[in-house]
């Protein structure tokens, strides 16, 4: 849901100056992100 943010929140203010490929890069970086930081969480806690 905060990969969605940037288009939610930002809109056609920036999405205008923006192109669509880098909202969709952008939001696919911070799923990876995210996915990371919870792999990382779990492998912390479990072991």
């Amino acid at each position: 849901m905060a990969s969605n943010a940037i288009a939610i929140f930002f809109g056609e203010k920036f999405l205008s100056r923006i192109p669509m490929q880098w909202v969709r890069r952008i939001a696919c970086a911070m799923f990876m992100i995210f996915g990371i930081l919870i792999l990382i969480g779990y492998f912390m806690r479990a072991g």
